[in-house]
This record gives structure tokens, sequence and C-alpha cells, in this order.
């Protein structure tokens, strides 16, 4: 049934209560306000039009800024992840448990994906890390990432499960016929499944081969 499971990286991996996500946000509010005559105040309002619009941030910078996708992550992610973050063995016992093939499918460029994944000590627990470059910098929860990511793994939809802390991109998960999980607060509407924390997980997938296969 089930071949692989795809998981999200921040605020997926490492609880949102680590801050880590939040600093990244400040630091990207901070290059839009050095790069454009946006108002600090507007930022906001932007960077949610743009997430709609195009699914990330980057992506409307991109369009409406031209700006450089390599000097946007090089400034925003700058970054010492050591200050969020520290090594987690129960976690890593709860994937290691797992008895299917992970992988990482991230909106974050790869450099930063291994050194959060290097932190954690979870690197090895994982066969592949799919970033934002592998998908030409068009990243969740555009249709086109996940299909992807499917292609290079050569499997369908229903031979994998997806893991997101963000309901757009559980719900585009979805979309491409992957069953997925939303982690974090729920329930939320149109969307099946819903853990907490990654301790969940196992009982979860239980569930869903159960529900499969009744």
């Amino acid at each position: 049934m089930f071949r692989y499971l795809i998981f999200d990286l921040d605020n997926t991996l490492y609880p949102k209560e680590a801050g880590l996500l939040d600093e990244i946000n400040r630091q990207i509010d901070l290059y839009i306000g050095q790069k454009t005559n946006i108002p600090k105040s507007k930022i906001p309002k932007i960077r949610l039009d743009y997430c709609q619009k195009y699914g990330t941030t980057l992506g409307g910078m991109v369009v409406h800024h031209k700006i450089d996708p390599k000097e946007y992550f090089r400034d925003a992610y700058n970054i010492n992840i050591a200050d969020y973050l520290k090594p987690d063995p129960a976690q890593a016992k709860i994937l290691e448990g797992l008895n299917l093939k992970k992988v990482v499918f991230s909106n974050s460029p790869l450099e930063y994906v291994e050194e959060v994944l290097d932190t954690l000590g979870i690197k090895d627990q994982f066969e592949k890390i799919y970033d934002i470059y592998f998908c030409n910098l068009v990243g969740k929860p555009n249709l086109s990432s996940y299909n992807q990511v499917l292609a290079d793994l050569g499997i369908e939809g229903n031979e994998c499960l997806f893991i997101d802390d963000m309901p757009s991109n559980v719900l585009g998960g979805e979309a491409a016929g992957i069953t997925s999980i939303l982690i974090g607060e729920g329930p939320v509407s149109n969307i099946s499944w819903v853990i907490s924390n990654l301790a969940e997980l196992p009982m979860i997938i239980s569930q869903i081969k159960d529900k499969l296969t009744a």
C-alpha cells in the first residue's frame, strides 16, 4: 500500500514553539523592506497576497520585484539554527520506527534543510530531500511541485503519505492524490487527518490503513 512518507520541514519535523520559522519570517520582512518601497505595516498583507497567488513569498518577490532568489535565501536564512533547535532522540526513535521510506519536501533551500536535519540529529532517516530549487522555485501548494516529487520517486500519489503544518499544503497534497496529514492546530474543514505532534503519527498511519482496507 504505502511506500513513502513525505515530510514537510519547518514546524513539522520540529515544533512550532521552537521559534525558528518565526525568526526566518522576521528576516524575510526585513529583506522585503530593504529591497522595496513597501511600508513596514503593509508587508504582512503583501506576503499573504504573494503566498495565495504564487504559493510562496519568494514567488511574488521574483515576479513583482525581480529579486535574486539566492540573495533572498542568503539574507532571510542567515540564522544560527542551533540557537533554536537541538537533537531530539525521542523524535529520532519515532521516525526510525516508521517502516516506510522517508523523504523531506520543503519550500526552503537545500543547505538550510540539511542543516536543520543535522541539528535535529535525524538527517540519516531520510532517503532524499526535495527543496525549492528542485521544484524550479515553484513550491507547495502548487500541484506541479507535488507531481515532480512523485515522478522522481517513481510512485503514484496513493503510494505515499504527506505530513505538513500548513492546511493549504495539505490540501495541495490531497489534490495530487496523496493521503495527507495536518500536523498542528486542527481540525480544519476539508482535512480528514490531523495530529498535534509527531508522536501521534504511528497511530494515525494505522488508522488510515485500517480505513482504506475496511
